[in-house]
């Protein structure tokens, strides 16, 4: 950790903000709600006197600092008093004079978090998206804002400085923005929102509430309550019995500041001032003491006097010290008085520092008084290398001069100071270990964690050694171990800014976005001036696509601290996510001259410059970066991703696997390995990468879409989308568009031409806008051939669009449409071509779904899916197409098809979010109607036609688990219940007759279980076991979460259609060298009437039946086998793949030729090898090598099984790369025109020439 960037971080407010005061805030004082609920708000400021009426009792009190508030207390300022309310969720509301209000249940409105109820008078308020306020006349609900509302009996004004309000009542409704005012009078609708000018100086009142907490941890006693409660108990008792001893009531005083109790506290120590005004010592400590809970209340000038006094100097008119020697050697200072003199100079530096005066505070903290106030601690032995103790500065001193030092940024001057305090016999010697910690952590001094250790060890109950322990141990990657100690910290000590921030940073890096946002807020309204609490707090928000509110935040942590490097990285992360990406090079710019160090800088260039297409330059900073800080995973990341894109594929892959091996519980960069392995063709590795990046995070959006596509290319009942889909990537990443072109990449345009004629064209666009809210992105393809020969030409056009919205950080919506239409001629087997036959098919689908976040661990999915299809197929001369229940010729038939499938499901997080575990429940319903129209040729008099309607019902529920039982252990079972309803009828018209009608209905229901284990022995080898049980009836459920295919080896899947399906399948995969990788695995499987051909397979229509390509049906497959699959590096650029498959198939089907023996269409032996290489010039090379075994080409009426010889077959792909912005290639399919076999004939795959060129934009 010697990167600069750290040492901004800590070095800025954060450090000071550990810890404020002590333990007490923890639990409720006597008088507050029953603790039994909890607390909704507490009192963060209090300027004045302020009164509660609690919901459970109806006597008015006294309202105190740090107060809890329950909902149904009723909060109300006199005529000079302004305060501060902190809600659970960071939400901040401050209250002018005069104003009254009543805390709200957080469900009390539709289930979003209620705060108050405002009953008269003016407030301020920053709040949190989702927070509603009311009023007598009206409500509003907030989108993330910053307010001013003013309400009366008979209206409420609203005035909003910043973001977006919904403000309403029964009379109406309206948005208020930025800079605009409307107002809801009794009995009538809120008013037109009309523009106001410099809203924000409308709630000046309230500036004097902008204060940091005061960063100290004070105490007389103890930081144990238990002990401080017992003291306090003797001490009452003694003070009582000795109303007239000073000394009693100081002692009394002091374990009530202990427990929190500062306003009894004061009182006591006025009362022992008043006792002892002829003790001169005593008075002078009781003045500290004074000073020091006047501090806690928040009063500052009192605390000035009070300190003042004890110094014996008139009370300074400015916040810097006026006193002077002349003034001092007047006063009367005993030199038994001379610790107080002490602690109160220290008192004063605390004084300024809360005052964010740091320069002030270290000339209070260096003053002494045997030498006057200006001398300081710059002659004495404290500032010498040495470490011994220098016993003559007073241990207050040295805590506030370490302190003041690191907060003005003067690290040496702090570690010195600090460390003698370490070393005394102090009781504040723990603070010196505490801070010292954190100073060590600011230069990257790897004793930073020991020290912080020692620090809780001597004071367990202190919430500032635990806040920066905590620190010691993010930085240190050891997260469980950074949230434990900040959990704790937050429960010693609610106010520790450095807690909470640290609990953020923890929760950010599990991926707990929410509460990492809700403790960015809390910190930021505990101290408005902390940097890095707005840059938590920006982070999160940009990582929930919350744009808009993140450039607020981050901009508001650089007008803090304009050098602080982590909020100019992620705003630049944000102007590239909103297409700002001109912007964020500006904004890095400027900064990397100052600090051309600085890894984060570095890394966010190289993102501005992938998002630019400049992959070089991207690479370069990368580099540069990850040189910096080579333990950063997503820098190695992002670099694989961009030396992927110069075609630096050997150095792309070792770098991913370098991310991956940093950072092995991240999903992120498994998902780019996984692109790089894709890329040099090991699709083994690729398909392991993404599914693991999946088990560490289910909503990689990026692994979820290529993992879809894999097993989109897989034949039969594969297509359905294995382990998710299109529509679940989008829905966890609206910007998904962003990964499926390469940075900086908005359009593609492709076209292509080749041999029979072929030309096609294919174009790609992607849109943000909304400031990053709303992503799209559209493909539109068009291909038309002559065919290898007549009558086999086709055109065909398919476009499509899929549209995200985000309208706040809780929702997003997605929307898709699609159309596709084919015409083309149908033309026939090699035995019977025909010239004549033509179809038409068009096609159009449209979906609607959301995704919503209910809870911190919840979330619901709905949607509505819709389809329609219409083939038309054509046979004039009657020479194809045969009724298959009349036998009579066809001369044309219309098939129509429709579908109507809402679906939901709700997601249930278990544990941390890194573990990735989840409970999932989902039901869908599909209505599906297919009709179909054939005209028939009677002999005689040519008049017939047979009709066939059919109605499907399929509802389907299911229940999925995605655990992670041991670390090495990795689950998800699935359990569906389907049940399926048909109904439909048949009736054929003949010359002269009514009809002929069949009547069809089926009602089925179904248990359809599915499980993948997998157990990694080392860090090389995984052993997996998947079942599988699947129907081709089920509901097309897009929300299903998990199914088995994409881990199904193609050689344990049919040649065909079954009705249902079942393959039990065992892996081994282990990696070896030279980025080597081997899978061998063993298989069973088993189907249930598989049909096999029909006019599916050849392109003839839906499901309809041609005389010369006849259905087979096999009634029961099976299937069992053994393959490998080796991968591996040769050279540099140049890889290798191979898979061998061996098999044997078996079936049952009665009265066939094939009954008993092997599967018709099933080679025994499958086999493939592939080469590809890739230079950095952009010269790529790809041949291939498919191997199909001998198989039974059998042919319904056949009286013998015709056999097809064992084939192998090459395709070569050339292409050169020259930028970044083209690609020319071309590609041969079936090189030497082996013959290639469908069914039944149909010859298939002859040798295809295709030139194009890939234009980028």
């Amino acid at each position: 950790m010697k990167n600069k960037t750290l040492r901004l971080c800590l070095s800025a407010s954060l450090l000071l903000s550990s810890a404020c005061g002590t333990q007490a805030f923890a639990a409720p004082k006597l008088g507050d709600a029953s603790p039994r609920q909890a607390p909704m708000a507490t009192v963060q400021t209090l300027l004045g006197a302020a009164t509660i009426r609690s919901a459970n009792a109806n006597a008015v009190q006294a309202l105190r600092l740090r107060r809890a508030l329950y909902a149904g207390d009723i909060v109300a300022t006199g005529a000079s008093t302004k305060l501060t309310l902190l809600f659970q969720d960071g939400a901040q509301v401050r209250l002018r004079e005069n104003t009254a209000v009543q805390i709200q249940s957080s469900t009390a409105a539709r289930g979003k978090a209620n705060l108050l109820r405002v009953l008269g008078g003016e407030i301020w308020a920053r709040l949190r998206p989702g927070n509603v306020l009311e009023t007598r006349t009206a409500a509003l609900g907030v989108l993330g804002t910053e307010i001013r509302l003013v309400a009366t009996e008979k209206s409420s004004t609203l005035d909003v400085i910043e973001g977006a309000v919904d403000f309403h009542n029964d009379f109406g409704a309206v948005t208020v923005g930025t800079n605009q005012q409307s107002i809801a009078n009794e009995g009538q609708a809120p008013t037109k929102p009309l523009t106001i000018e410099n809203a924000g100086l409308t709630v000046s009142w309230s500036f004097d509430l902008d204060h940091a907490v005061l960063p100290r941890e004070q105490f007389y006693v103890s930081l144990n309550r238990q002990i401080v409660e017992k003291e306090l108990q003797k001490r009452r008792t003694i003070a009582t019995q000795s109303p007239n001893n000073p000394k009693a009531k100081r002692d009394l005083a002091d374990a009530l500041f202990d427990m929190g109790n500062y306003e009894e506290s004061l009182a006591q120590y006025t009362e022992a001032s008043i006792l002892a005004s002829n003790d001169p010592q005593l008075s002078g400590e009781l003045a500290v003491r004074r000073g020091n809970v006047l501090l806690q209340l928040e009063r500052p000038e009192e605390a000035r006097t009070a300190f003042t006094l004890a110094l014996g100097s008139a009370p300074a008119k400015t916040g810097t010290p006026q006193l002077t020697n002349a003034s001092l050697e007047t006063a009367p200072s005993p030199a038994d008085a001379e610790d107080n003199q002490d602690e109160a100079r220290a008192g004063m530096a605390w004084l300024e520092l809360f005052n964010n005066r740091p320069q002030a505070a270290l000339t209070w903290a260096d003053t002494t008084p045997s030498k006057g106030v200006g001398a300081t601690l710059a002659n004495t032995a404290l500032n010498a290398e040495a470490t011994t103790v220098n016993d003559k500065i007073a241990p207050e001193l040295l805590l506030a001069r370490g302190v003041a030092a690191l907060r003005a940024g003067q690290n040496e001057v702090a570690t010195r100071s600090l460390r003698s305090l370490s070393q005394s016999t102090s009781r504040w010697r723990y603070q010196g270990l505490a801070w010292l910690a954190l100073a060590q952590l600011d230069r990257g001094d790897t004793a930073a964690m020991p020290t912080a250790q020692k620090a809780v060890e001597l004071e367990p109950d202190s919430g500032l050694a635990r806040g920066n322990l905590a620190l010691a141990y993010f930085f240190n990657n050891r997260l469980s171990e950074a949230g434990t100690q900040a959990k704790r910290a937050v429960e010693l000590n609610p106010q520790s800014v450095a807690a909470r921030v640290t609990l953020g940073q923890v929760d950010l890096a599990r991926g707990e976005v929410a509460s990492a946002e809700r403790e960015a807020a809390q910190a930021v309204a505990l101290d408005p001036m902390l940097p890095q609490g707005f840059y938590l707090l920006g982070v999160a928000q940009a990582s929930r696509r919350d744009y808009s509110h993140a450039r607020r935040s981050l901009n508001r942590s650089l007008e803090l601290a304009p050098n602080f490097l982590p909020s100019a990285s992620a705003l630049a992360h944000v102007m590239v996510a909103t297409g700002e990406s001109k912007q964020a090079v500006t904004l890095l710019t400027d900064l990397l001259p100052r600090y051309p160090q600085s890894d984060e800088v570095l890394a966010a260039l190289g993102l501005v410059s992938y998002e630019g297409a400049s992959y070089k330059q991207a690479e370069s900073y990368f580099r540069q970066a990850t040189e910096k800080k080579p333990t950063n995973a997503l820098y190695q990341s992002e670099l694989a991703r961009t030396l992927l894109y110069n075609n630096r594929l050997s150095e792309a892959i070792a770098t991913g696997e370098a991310a991956v091996h940093l950072a092995p519980q991240l999903g992120q960069p498994r998902a780019i390995l996984g692109l790089a392995y894709e890329f040099g063709g090991l699709r083994t590795q690729a398909e392991r990468a993404y599914r693991e990046a999946l088990v560490r995070d289910p909503t990689n959006s990026l692994a979820l879409s290529r993992l879809g596509d894999f097993a989109d290319t897989r034949p039969g009942a594969a297509k359905r989308l294995a382990v998710g889909s299109d529509t679940q990537a989008f829905l966890f990443d609206p910007s998904l568009s962003r990964q499926l072109l390469r940075g900086g990449i908005n359009s593609e345009v492709l076209p292509t031409t080749g041999s029979n004629s072929s030309r096609g064209l294919a174009v790609t666009q992607r849109v943000t806008a909304n400031d990053g809210k709303l992503n799209a992105i559209g493909y539109y393809n068009n291909d038309r051939t002559d065919g290898v020969r007549q009558n086999a030409d086709a055109k065909s056009s398919d476009t499509s669009a899929f549209v995200t919205y985000t309208p706040n950080s809780s929702s997003n919506f997605y929307a898709t449409v699609r159309g596709t239409s084919t015409k083309n001629g149908l033309f026939g087997s090699d035995l019977a071509p025909s010239s004549d036959d033509r179809q038409t098919f068009g096609y159009g689908q449209a979906q609607f779904a959301m995704r919503r976040q209910t809870s911190s661990r919840g979330e619901l999915w709905l949607g509505l899916f819709a389809n329609r299809g219409n083939a038309w197929t054509r046979d004039p001369n009657m020479d194809s197409f045969i009724d298959s229940t009349s036998a009579l010729p066809t001369s044309q038939q219309n098939f129509r098809s429709s579908a109507l499938m809402p679906e939901a499901r709700f997601d249930l997080r278990l544990g941390e979010r890194s573990r990735g575990q989840r409970l999932s429940f989902g039901m869908a319903f599909a209505d599906t109607s297919f009709n179909l129209r054939r005209d028939l040729q009677y002999p005689i008099t040519g008049l017939a036609q047979r009709t066939a309607d059919q109605r499907d019902r399929v509802a389907t529920g299911y229940v999925q688990l995605m655990a992670r039982p041991g670390a090495r252990w990795q689950l998800s079972s699935q359990l569906r219940l389907q049940n399926l309803n048909r109904t439909g009828q048949s009736n054929l018209v003949l010359p002269g007759q009514n009809g002929v009608q069949s009547i069809l209905s089926k009602n089925s229901t179904l248990l359809l279980p599915s499980l993948v284990a997998s157990y990694a022995s080392n860090s090389k080898t995984t052993l997996r076991l998947s079942l599988n049980r699947q129907t081709t009836d089920a509901t097309t459920a897009t929300f299903a979460p998990v199914d088995t295919l994409t881990s199904t080896e193609i050689g344990a899947l049919p040649f065909g259609t079954p009705n249902a399906l079942s393959v039990a399948q065992f892996d081994m995969e282990r990696s070896i060298g030279n980025h080597g990788f081997v899978k061998a695995f063993a298989f069973a499987s088993r189907a249930d009437q598989l049909s096999i051909g029909g006019s599916d397979l050849l392109g003839l229509g839906l499901g309809l039946s041609a005389a010369n390509a006849p259905v087979l049906n096999v009634a029961n497959w099976r299937s069992h086998g053994v393959g490998l699959r080796v991968e591996q590096r040769l050279a540099s650029g140049l890889y290798s793949n191979f898979s061998l498959v061996s098999r044997q198939t078996s079936n049952s089907s009665a009265g066939s030729l094939f009954n008993g023996g092997s599967a018709p269409y099933e080679p025994s032996l499958l086999a493939t090898m592939g080469l590809n290489y890739i230079d950095s010039r952009g010269f790529k090379v790809g041949l291939s090598m498919r191997h199909n075994g001998s198989f039974f080409a059998d042919v319904p009426g056949q009286i013998t099984r015709g056999r097809f010889d064992a084939k192998t077959y090459f395709d070569l792909r050339l292409a050169r790369e020259a930028s970044a912005r083209g690609e020319f290639f071309l590609q041969v399919r079936n090189v030497f025109d082996t013959p290639q076999l469908a069914f039944s004939g149909y010859r298939i795959g002859r040798r295809q020439l295709e030139i194009g060129f890939n234009r980028r934009f």
